[in-house]
């Protein structure tokens, strides 16, 4: 119940930012240049397992993104910097909807997999 739930509320995240997106006019092809973006953060699991999970998590983690979107929607506002977060919350909705979690000890197992 806990993990269908978990899909839920992503796909649910995952709707509502496309649907901002879309309605704000914002580009499609920057969505589609940059929504993998954060996947290449997995190149730095060629350097050794920990500075991977480590830079992995820090680009799938919805804590970074949203925390600069609320500075940016409040204090900064910028359409550009406004997309690009939107973006890649977006990306970590999709991940987390299709099952793909922060990365524990090893590259296969994830904090999702213990609900």
């Amino acid at each position: 119940m806990n993990k269908r739930l978990i899909y839920l509320e992503n796909f649910i995240l995952l709707l509502l930012c496309l649907t901002f997106y879309f309605k704000s006019g914002y580009s499609i092809l920057l969505l589609i240049i940059l929504f993998f973006l954060p996947d290449l953060s997995i190149l730095f699991y060629l350097i050794n397992e920990k500075m991977g999970r480590i830079v992995y998590n820090f680009f799938h983690s919805y804590s970074i993104p949203l925390l600069l979107l609320g500075i940016n929607l409040i204090w900064f506002p910028s359409p550009l910097f406004t997309t690009i977060l939107v973006i890649w919350v977006t990306h970590i909705s999709l991940d987390r909807m299709l099952g793909m979690g922060l990365k524990e000890e090893t590259f296969k197992k994830t904090h999702l997999q213990k609900l």
